[in-house]
């Protein structure tokens, strides 16, 4: 079996109450050929502390301190000194839940393929009242065999979604492509996986859920404040300009609908925004991006769709906040 090397990049801020089940979770891995970078993101509980005791148990650990720059800032950092071959990005609150999950990346998806990009299922986790919800099903089998049938199967089925975290990525296409985040916006994931999508050659998927994402009960439906869909806004516009580069592809059908599931994104985050926050001209200038929604490949999006054509516009818009009350 090849003998990959991975980097796992994980930021810190304020998790001393999570970190050491967040590391130790790698630490106790079967498969043994990685490093483990520690991104002090200016931390002022005792996370930096416990980081650099880490360092003093596995010399396969490093850490940074740095002066606080949001989680963009802290991946980006991890990126610049990682030596792996693949790299994959894991929370200070979260974990994952399998020793094997590295040794099963292996042997499943890239002894004999070395695959690009490898998507495995991540569940939440709402510590409040201990109850786990699988995010993504990958029961489906995965049987795509060049770049156009792989997307199609990931659109499809609903298995690509935005998330950096349930991703493991060839560092190569860091290192070749503009691959950083964005720093000082929220929803940073949207642009750069749409970005893999674009410039990874290969994708593959492990049928089981790895990635345990910590939430706490009220976190789908909390409030959103302006700044929140600003970025997406913004977000959602730069993917639509990155299409440009791909039209003509066999692909840009996929793609565009990725596009329109963060243009579903932005509508539901519109509908949880706090009373005092005026989004009027946001909400006016994406409607003029309701035509994303033509690219209805899955289920949900071609849901949403059909609202939009028979009801319209605002009409969709109050039916999506009535259903989120009622979730």
């Amino acid at each position: 079996m090849g003998n990959f090397k991975f980097s796992i990049i994980i930021p810190v801020y304020n998790t001393e109450k999570y970190l050491a089940e967040c590391v130790d979770s790698v630490l106790n891995q079967t498969y043994k050929n990685f490093e483990v970078i520690l991104v002090d993101d200016g931390s002022t509980d005792n996370s930096p502390k416990l980081c650099d005791e880490y360092t003093q148990k596995d010399s396969r650990i490093k850490v940074i301190h740095k002066k606080n720059g949001g989680l963009s800032s802290a991946r980006n950092s991890g990126m610049e000194i990682m030596t792996g071959d693949y790299f994959i990005f894991l929370d200070s609150d979260d974990y994952w839940n399998s020793n094997s999950f590295l040794n099963n990346l292996v042997s499943d998806c890239l002894f004999e393929k070395n695959t690009d990009v490898i998507i495995f299922g991540y569940a939440q986790y709402f510590e409040d009242t201990g109850l786990k919800i699988d995010y993504i099903d990958f029961s489906k089998k995965f049987f795509g065999k060049n770049k156009e049938e792989q997307i199609k199967s990931l659109i499809e089925n609903d298995m690509y979604q935005s998330s950096s975290c349930n991703k493991c990525v060839k560092s190569m296409l860091y290192y070749e492509n503009d691959l950083k985040f964005k720093e000082g916006i929220f929803s940073e994931d949207i642009d750069w996986s749409a970005r893999l999508l674009l410039y990874a050659d290969s994708f593959d998927v492990m049928e089981s859920t790895v990635y345990i994402y910590r939430q706490n009960s009220q976190s789908i439906t909390h409030n959103k404040r302006k700044k929140h869909i600003v970025d997406l806004k913004n977000n959602i516009k730069t993917i639509v300009e990155l299409s440009y580069n791909i039209k003509g592809e066999p692909y840009y059908d996929y793609y565009m609908n990725y596009c329109a599931y963060q243009y579903i994104t932005f509508l539901n985050c519109v509908c949880c925004v706090e009373d005092n926050e005026d989004i009027s001209k946001e909400k006016e200038e994406m409607k003029e991006y309701a035509w994303l929604l033509k690219y209805h490949i899955n289920r949900k999006t071609r849901l949403v769709y059909l609202f939009n054509k028979f009801l319209g516009y605002n009409v969709m818009l109050s039916l999506l906040k009535l259903y989120l009350k009622l979730s």
